[in-house]
């Protein structure tokens, strides 16, 4: 019976995709333990084409909490796992 078991062929998605949030769009956390004091805001914008050929800018701002700072690796870390 044991033959009729096919082997682990596959590793666990998690272990290859553990990062792939460090390449979204629209970046939320600073991925270092050290934020520069002058970082005020993470900020990132780009260009898509939309309906009809038109060019849309997208700008996206992530700004600190007054307490806690910008999110950081653990905090993406964990809503990685959420999502």
């Amino acid at each position: 019976m044991e033959d009729l078991i096919p082997p682990k062929k596959f590793k666990s998605a998690i272990a290859r995709s553990k990062y792939e949030m460090n390449l979204a769009e629209f970046p939320f956390a600073i991925l270092s333990t050290r934020v520069p004091k002058e970082t005020e805001v993470l900020e990132y914008q780009d260009t898509i084409v939309g309906k009809n050929g038109q060019e849309i800018l997208r700008h996206w701002k992530v700004y600190p909490h007054s307490k806690y700072g910008f999110p950081s690796p653990s905090t993406q870390a964990t809503l990685f796992e959420l999502f």
